[in-house]
């Protein structure tokens, strides 16, 4: 068992996180290009128009376009830049 520091919430996200990893190839060419700021515009869309709580912050996780609450999402605003970077960098070494 995994034990993270801000608790059960933090550790489904960063599980969710390492499978996303696992299963998606990232081009750097899309992180740095159009198509990764027209992906950014299209999900900043879907977040305003979540059910059943929209809301008007990007970045913001949906899983199979629903949120269940605010409260639920706030790990998102503080961890996933850090588990990003995190990421983006052990991407660069290998």
């Amino acid at each position: 068992m995994i034990n993270c520091n801000h608790g059960p919430k933090e550790c489904d996200a960063n599980r969710l996180l390492s499978c996303v990893i696992s299963e998606v190839s990232v081009s750097q060419q899309c992180y740095v290009g159009e198509r990764g700021q027209q992906l950014q515009r299209q999900a900043a869309q879907r977040t305003m128009t979540s059910k059943p709580n929209p809301i008007v912050e990007v970045p913001y996780l949906l899983v199979n376009d629903y949120t269940p609450s605010l409260d639920g999402n706030a790990i998102n605003n503080v961890c996933l830049p850090h588990l990003i970077q995190k990421w983006v960098n052990l991407r660069n070494v290998y």
